[in-house]
């Protein structure tokens, strides 16, 4: 259509019940698709179709949607190919079919929809019951429609009817008059005689009334119509009485005529809807059509409608015929195109004798129609006078009685019933009826006859015939089709029967033949189909042969021909006509390829050249700008190498003169020496010659020690020498030992009874492996050389005593700056190089423990200015300013510490003020205080005096949990021990280092000059400490970082040099004893201890250390051991006790049991647990909830103490306290204890005593054993402590992870269930590492898709757990599903499976065995066969049992299923989380978005870069995205926000409070009003949360973060840096911003600010709302409201509360006073 700029038009045709209408259908909807548009007026046109359904389609024996109507749908296009509307032309409703059906047959689906779909409510106002009551409805015996939901389809007409633009009363009036011809259908009438007429009366009154109140008519006039008529004869008006057919035929004329004006309406009402004039101004519109008309139809008694429709099929015959046939040989002809004629069967006399020549049947019907006297009879015998004799087309019936005639039909012959014919082409409608209708008040249904004149009903006469009216439409109808292009659909029916599968060939063919379908396939094998007009042919293929100019300057017949010729070949069966040339439809094609293939030759051609050029052009340019940027850059190089040549020269000329300056200096030195010796013994004769003269001689020869050198003549080096004895420095310990000492800890496991205790095992030396680079030759490692590259500034490897200005190392992290600062503090005043500080309070109040107080400063960051403070403070002492001057930062940092103290030492404020004003004014006199003041203001450093336990927590602390300061800690410890001139402050460096290393290792960076440090400058002497050191690094490497500080009897081995000797206690009450050091794990401690008792089945035992009450598992992984001691030490400083006399101990007890946990395997085992479980039932740790079971156990104990089946009941009496639990027992005293002996003795009776029921006592542990495992699951878990960061929400985020053999269990601290996963729930689970402590992440995948993630330290852990379980389950599994369809042809061979399918293997086939086989034996449950199965389409279940229907409907539900497989090889993914190592910002962002600002001047009088991506407490002036500049009032607008927010924050002081639902309104109001504000906020929030140093800053700026993500999203451009910027910040309200965000994005924006419910709910750090909804039976229930609910979530979830089926049709109501 688009192409020819010409009309088209489709023609369905085919039998009754072939498909016409449902192919209807589908050409509507794929025109509808391609036009692309989805318009409204697309969506009209479609949904006309249901409408025309309901009300002109019908149930018939050859079709269950047979249209009893024709109808020509004409679509219009624009002329961009969109639809811009259509106009529908309907032809001759079958009106008999409301009043009478034939068998099995039903009336129009509207009445049966109607009556299906109506409400109960609106069936009692239409006083409507079922189908089965109504005449009109069941005189087909059929009342439902096979493949129809009649209730269903009522509410689809419904809608259409609103898209079509009917109004709510127009459709209840349409429904309304339906009803009321319904209810005509079921009036009755009595024969009865009146003056000796028939007559008839209606007895039935209250079906009148109901019809009269439908159709709002007066009763008696309603029964006289239906009951009389009127005649008009010489202006006398007559009334007779209708006998009984009169009065039937009168009822059913008012019901057809009602209906078929209806449906006229309702044509009209979808035109006015769908329709659009066409404008003058407009060009030319085209149109596609679609003719969908009834088919040829021959039932067993056929009508005027049928002679009707099948005159239509005639017609459309014969113009397919005319087009196909007739139009094809005369082109033919007329272009002398040489071919052989086909024979067709032509039905133009068919036509002539209906309806075209002048004596034609409709010409007959129509003038009997006419004649008031005319009847069916003298309308047949005037057809039979008059076409008898046309025996090839006209049948006359062998007997005169047969009233019908036949016509030989294209399609075959159809005999007609000459019956009702005149009737029903008179089509009249009574001047009674018609004055009935029009004395409605029933608006509708009055304006449905307008058109028709009572005067003309009153005289009977007759303006146009149904046959009249018909023909004329279709001649309209085939003009129209003339002008445009057709193209056919013929449609087949496959059977007679309306089956599906089955196709009936002789029917099929029948059908092909007479449609003209055979004979259209032979023309067109034996014709030319492609035809192309010369010139224009030669317009498009003149490429394909050299040298032919355009058509306007060629001959184009030759030209063709030559064409033809060189591509086609000279034998090729084309033709040339007069005007056209004739393809073949291959040639055509092939023509067609080689057009596409020589364009693209030419067009490869061209670009080409063209990309030839432009790449030249490009090069030239580019090889002009490189050689101007290798002239400067020469040019450059030869100025710096000239710079680097004189600093080469200036450095040697300096070293020149250094040298020659030392050389001068030593000369002198010893000149002077020289000089001083020879003057001192010049003085000394002197006075010996004196004292000669006295005879004081003996006393002048004795010098004073004073006299002599303090070296006694070594220098200073000697003191740094490498023979040192380090253990005797420990002088700390004692000094800070309490009344007991550690070291009779340690000899109390070496000096055992070896009753109870063994000889101790070594953990140690056998564990510890060779480096890469033990033997390695690290001498080229100097510390030196590492100095000199990696230290900041001026900083040198000397030891020195002054402050640092800066780290030694560059640290990004402020808070690493400080701690480094802070670190290095202590790092003096623990060597001594630095006193400690005077005031402060006493060394053993406090009682808070180091880790605790460095764990608060972990999430701080600090401003610039704080870093300035300090590095000033440093500044000031190293220029030698022993005073602060007044008004300076150190006196500033002073004055700000004195604020924060309220005691100091005992003295109150103004006297610690008095006493630092009497020292002249410093506190103390030197810049050291300024320096510990500063850190100890930002909570890094306590400036009070310290234990040097305290000191060795701090440093080691901050090496354990600031990963980035180990490196900056060991070259602060080696940088003091270089040249350290201090014997004491030399070995307290080595003791320091020892300890570090035991604790931490530096980084692969700086571990070799670690190692070459220790070797080369570590004390060895006889004690040999620097291979001490040495080793512990090693181990500390092997075993990993430590996660607490070191002990207090770590500090007594490392003095030593021992190891430690840790006593273990079994749960049998056995002592076993056991070496490590400061690296063991226990699961090193574990594997030995199981190896001395001798367990086979060692998984599941762990270590628990016990604290006064508190009991801790350790399990029996990579945790260690010393860590749960030193946490012990500091819990018992917390409760006031001395650290070092803490009084813990180690127990071996089962922790966990594996899924095929087998009690029968290890005895030892069994007897361990045993021992666990009733020592657990005696002290409360294992409760049963059942008396039977208490009993029971106390049974079992007593005969594993009788070592048999003997009962003594004094012996049970005196044994059952020690058996059962004390709170049991005294519960109802001595009757209490009565009552469980009985109860004990009745279950030993029954279960051990006699000859049948023997057992011995393995057994009997061994129950008791497997009764604890299947009892107390939750008991014997691993439980680590974890938060949930994303995933289905939970009622609480802080919860515990258990972990047992059942599956993998979230608790919250109440130990209450709130999520469950059997190992076959689970698919996967993954583990993300971080470099920050403590922020590693683990994530569950389960079967159905849902992935929850968990931050927890013992991430790593867990997944190994679940890991070796799932596996391990895996591999012993005899349980699999099918992941995919498996149907082989031998099914005695193979098993036929389904997706989803449970297969059970065979009894010798396991798990593990499918890793090795191709294909196993297994039974299919669903189908009980057994078979041979693929091993890659089974997913093997990790369990042990049969699983359950929930487990398998899981895997039924999963779309996804084959994709688990590959989901469980993924388990142990160990994956870098990048994100949880430094927090991301918007520095990147910044630099391409912000705009940009001038440097300031710094403090130090520099100028800086203002980073306007970091928090800053001053106001902006502008806004921070360029694209906002240069918009006056969205930049005023974002600079007023910024100030709300700064306010909201506490950053700017309020001059008069506010509300914050004030400030809130004023930060979002504008964004929501301006959306290229909405990326502004989310900037502004995201710079004030970057390094924030205020914590309660911060966390206000988190609120206005969380109610901005649900007010909108961020831009696609800032999406990405919001969503790293939130998954970087490892806290809970980040986590859940995140997972708002995407809520937020499904949802979309808000129009309004947040409520102040909202404002208050984030105040108070809660994320759930929940808002009361009221509902009709005065009940309530409260229901969680977000952000981004709308109204239909709130329904659905109301819905899901309540328990409805659905929420459709309820709605939320708000109530706001009365209103």
């Amino acid at each position: 259509m688009r192409n020819s700029c010409h009309d088209q038009c489709i023609i369905i045709s085919g039998e009754s019940g072939a498909g016409k209408t449902e192919s209807t259908k589908l050409v509507l909807q794929f025109l509808a698709a391609i036009s692309g548009q989805h318009s409204w007026i697309e969506q009209q046109v479609l949904e006309a179709n249901p409408i025309m359904e309901a009300f002109g389609n019908a149930k018939t024996v050859r079709n269950d949607n047979s249209s009893r109507f024709g109808k020509y749908i004409d679509i219009h296009f624009n002329a961009n190919g969109a639809i811009e509307g259509a106009r529908i032309e309907q032809y001759l409703l079958e009106k008999s079919r409301i009043v009478s059906q034939a068998n099995d047959e039903r009336n129009y689906h509207i009445f049966y929809c109607m009556l299906a779909g109506l409400s109960q409510q609106e069936k009692s106002e239409l006083e409507l019951t079922t189908a089965a009551d109504y005449f009109y409805l069941a005189q087909g015996h059929c009342l439902k429609a096979e493949g129809r939901n009649d209730a269903s389809d009522l509410a689809e007409i419904r809608s259409a009817m609103k898209v079509l633009m009917f109004k709510e009363p127009e459709v209840a009036s349409i429904l309304k008059i339906l009803a009321a011809l319904l209810h005509i259908g079921n009036i009755k009438y009595q024969v009865s005689t009146i003056n000796n007429l028939e007559a008839t009366e209606i007895r039935d009154q209250a079906n009148i009334k109901r019809i009269a109140k439908l159709l709002q008519l007066d009763d008696n006039l309603l029964v006289t119509a239906l009951t009389n008529r009127t005649f008009i004869t010489r202006n006398e008006r007559v009334v007779s009485r209708l006998n009984a057919a009169q009065a039937l035929d009168a009822r059913d004329g008012l019901v057809k005529g009602i209906y078929d004006r209806l449906f006229t309406h309702i044509v009209k009402r979808i035109n006015d809807a769908i329709y659009r004039p066409q404008k003058e101004s407009k060009r030319h519109r085209t149109s596609i059509g679609i003719l969908d008309i009834f088919g040829f139809e021959n039932f067993k008694s056929n009508s005027f409608e049928q002679l009707c429709i099948n005159y239509a099929n005639e017609h459309l015959q014969q113009f397919f015929v005319r087009h196909v046939f007739k139009l094809e040989q005369s082109e033919y002809d007329s272009e002398n195109i040489n071919w052989r004629k086909i024979e067709f069967i032509d039905n133009q006399f068919a036509l002539e004798l209906i309806a075209t020549r002048p004596m034609s049947i409709m010409s007959l019907i129509d003038e009997e129609s006419i004649f008031p006297k005319g009847t069916d009879q003298t309308m047949l015998n005037k057809l039979h006078q008059n076409h008898a004799k046309n025996e090839r087309l006209y049948i006359k019936p062998k007997s005169d009685l047969s009233k019908s005639f036949g016509i030989n039909h294209f399609a075959g012959p159809v005999f007609y019933n000459a019956k009702g014919f005149l009737e029903k082409n008179r089509d009249q409608f009574g001047a009674d009826l018609l004055a009935l209708v029009q004395s409605s008040k029933f608006k509708f249904l009055t304006n449905l006859f307008d058109d028709m004149d009572i005067n003309d009903a009153q005289n009977g006469r007759i303006r146009q015939t149904v046959a009249f009216r018909f023909r004329k439409s279709l001649e309209n109808l085939m003009a129209q089709l003339e002008s445009s292009e057709p193209f056919f659909i013929r449609c087949i029916k496959p059977n007679e029967f309306k089956t599906p599968m089955t196709f009936d060939r002789d029917l099929v063919l029948k059908q092909l033949r007479y449609s003209g379908m055979l004979e259209t396939i032979r023309i067109r094998k034996a014709g030319y189909p492609i035809r192309h007009d010369y010139e224009n042919f030669v317009s498009r293929y003149r490429i394909l042969v050299p040298k032919i100019g355009p058509a306007n300057k060629v001959d184009c017949i030759s030209a063709t021909k030559k064409i033809c010729s060189k591509v086609l070949g000279e034998n090729a069966d084309y033709q040339l006509g007069k005007s056209k040339v004739f393809l073949k439809d291959v040639h055509d094609l092939y023509l067609e390829q080689e057009h596409d293939r020589m364009l693209t030759n030419y067009a490869t051609t061209i670009q080409k050249i063209m990309r030839g050029w432009i790449e030249r052009k490009r090069y030239q340019k580019m090889r002009q700008a490189a050689m101007v940027i290798q002239k400067h850059w020469r040019g450059h190089a030869q100025r710096v190498r000239y710079k680097q040549i004189l600093l080469g020269i200036a450095r040697l000329q300096a070293i020149l003169r250094s040298k020659q300056l030392v050389s001068h200096y030593k000369h002198l030195r010893s000149t002077v020496i020289s000089f001083q010796a020879y003057c001192r013994g010049a003085l000394i004769r002197n006075e010996l010659r004196t004292k000669r003269s006295r005879d004081e001689r003996k006393a002048a020869m004795i010098a004073r020690a004073d006299d002599l050198p303090l070296t006694n003549g070594k220098s200073t080096d000697d003191l740094t020498n490498h023979d040192i004895d380090i253990t005797t420095y420990f002088d700390f310990l004692a000094n800070d030992s309490g009344p007991e000492s550690v070291e009779t800890r340690l000899n109390d496991g070496r000096n055992s009874s070896a009753s109870s205790r063994t000889p101790p095992s070594s953990v140690s030396p056998s564990t510890v492996p060779e480096d890469s680079f033990a033997n390695e030759n690290l001498s080229g490692y100097q510390f030196g050389k590492f100095a000199a590259t990696y230290f900041q500034g001026q900083a040198s490897t000397q030891h020195i005593k002054k402050a640092l200005r800066q780290p030694l190392l560059y640290h990004e992290n402020t808070g690493d700056q400080m701690a480094s600062l802070a670190v290095w503090i202590t790092i003096l005043r623990f060597m001594g190089d630095l006193p400690e500080p005077k005031y402060g309070g006493d060394i053993n109040t406090d009682k808070t423990p180091i880790m605790a107080r460095l764990y608060a400063t972990l999430g701080r960051n600090f401003s610039k200015k704080d870093m300035e403070s300090a590095s000033q403070v440093a500044e000031f002492e190293a220029n030698g300013t022993s005073k602060i001057r007044k008004g300076s930062i150190g006196r500033r940092l002073i004055s700000m510490t004195l604020r924060r103290k309220t005691k100091l030492n005992g003295l109150n404020q103004s006297e610690a003020v008095s006493a630092i004003s009497a020292n002249g004014g410093t506190a103390p006199s030197d810049a050291y205080s300024s320096m510990a003041d500063t850190l100890s203001i930002n909570g890094i450093l306590d400036n009070r005096p310290t234990s040097s336990l305290d000191k060795l927590h701090f440093i080691i602390g901050n090496g354990i949990l600031r990963p980035d300061l180990r490196d900056e800690i060991y070259c602060q410890i080696c940088k003091q021990l270089t040249n350290n001139p201090s014997r004491n402050s030399y070995a307290r460096g080595w003791i320091l280092m020892s300890l570090c290393v035991g604790c931490f290792a530096p980084s692969e960076k700086f571990i070799k000059y670690l190692y070459c440090f220790i070797r080369e400058y570590g004390p060895s002497g006889a004690t040999k400490y620097s291979n001490y050191i040495e080793h512990r690094l090693r181990r500390t490497v092997q075993n990993g970082t430590r996660h607490q500080p070191p002990s207090y009897i770590e500090l007594q081995a490392t003095k030593s040099k021992k190891p430690l000797v840790l006593a273990v206690t079994f749960m049998d009450g056995a002592v076993k004893t056991l070496n490590a050091d400061s690296a063991t794990t226990a699961r090193e401690l574990c594997t030995l201890l199981s190896e001395k008792v001798g367990l086979k089945e060692s998984f599941g035992f762990s270590l628990y250390i016990a604290l006064f009450d508190k009991v801790s598992s350790l399990g029996s992984g990579n945790d260690h051991v010393m860590d749960a001691v030193s946490q012990c030490e500091q819990y018992a400083k917390e409760q006031g006790r001395n650290e070092r006399n803490a009084p813990w101990r180690l127990f071996f007890r089962k922790e966990i049991f594996t899924p095929w946990h087998d009690p029968k395997s290890d005895p030892i085992s069994t007897n361990q647990i045993y021992q666990q479980v009733v020592r657990g039932v005696k002290y409360g740790e294992y409760r049963a909830d059942r008396d039977d079971d208490l009993a029971l156990l106390a049974a079992q104990q007593f005969f594993v103490d009788q070592n048999g089946p003997y009962m003594d009941v004094e012996k049970l009496e005196a044994s059952l306290p020690t058996y059962l639990p004390d709170f049991l027992l005294s519960k109802q005293g001595k009757t209490s204890q009565e009552k469980w002996l009985q109860a004990t003795m009745n279950v030993f009776r029954k279960k051990f005593m006699g000859a049948e029921k023997a057992k011995n006592v393995t057994s009997v542990k061994e129950d008791v054993v497997t009764f604890a495992q299947y009892k107390w699951p939750l008991l014997f878990s691993r439980f680590y402590e974890a938060y949930k960061f994303s995933g289905p929400p939970l009622p609480k985020n802080e919860v515990i992870i258990a972990v047992n053999w059942t599956g993998v269990y979230v608790v919250d601290d109440q130990e209450q269930v709130l999520l469950e996963f059997s190992f076959p729930e689970i698919s996967g689970i993954t583990c993300a590492t971080s470099k920050r402590l403590g922020t590693d992440s683990f994530t569950i995948q389960t079967v159905l898709g849902d992935e929850y993630t968990f931050q927890s330290p013992n991430s790593e852990d867990i997944r190994e757990l679940v890991t070796f379980f799932i596996e391990g389950l895996k591999k012993r599994s005899r349980f699999g599903i099918a992941m995919q369809d498996q149907k082989l042809g031998d099914k005695n061979t193979y098993l036929e499976c389904r997706k989803g399918d449970l297969v059970i293997f065979a009894d010798n086939i396991h798990g593990e065995t499918l890793e090795k086989q191709q294909f196993i034996r297994a039974e299919n449950t669903r189908t009980g066969m057994h078979g041979n199965v693929s091993t890659e389409i089974i997913y093997i279940l990790p369990t042990l049992k049969k699983p359950t229907v929930e487990i398998l409907e899981m895997f039924t539900k999963n779309p996804e299923m084959s994709q688990l497989n590959n989901h469980s090889k993924s388990m142990t993914v160990l994956m870098a989380n990048p994100l949880a190592d430094r927090p991301y910002t918007l520095e990147r962002f910044a630099n391409d978005n912000f705009r940009v600002v001038k440097r300031s001047v710094s403090l130090s009088g520099g100028r800086r870069l203002i980073e306007m991506w970091r928090h800053s407490r001053e106001p902006i002036q502008a806004p921070l995205l360029k694209k906002i500049e240069g918009k006056d009032e969205p930049s005023a607008e974002a600079v007023k926000s910024y100030l709300a927010i700064m306010m909201y924050m506490g950053d700017l002081p309020l001059k008069r409070p506010k509300l914050a639902v004030e400030l809130v309104d004023q930060i979002f109001r504008a964004p929501l009003k301006y959306e290229i504000l909405r990326d502004e906020i989310y900037c502004q929030l995201m710079k004030q949360l970057t390094d924030n140093p205020n914590m309660i800053s911060e966390e206000r700026g988190w609120e206005l973060m969380w109610l901005c993500i649900g007010l909108f999203p961020p831009s696609k451009s800032l999406y990405k840096e919001v969503v790293q910027f939130l998954r970087s910040r490892l806290i809970p309200v980040a986590a859940d911003c995140a997972n708002r965000l995407q809520k937020t994005l499904r949802a979309g924006h808000r129009k309004f600010p947040p409520h102040q419910v909202e404002v208050e709910a984030i105040q108070h750090k809660t994320t759930q709302i929940f808002h009361k909804a009221f509902f009709p039976d005065n009940s309530d229930e409260a229901i969680e409201v977000e952000s981004s609910t709308r109204a239909r979530d709130f329904c659905s979830r109301i819905a899901t509360r309540l328990g409805l089926h659905s929420a459709e049709g309820f709605s939320l109501f708000v109530k706001i006073g009365d209103k």
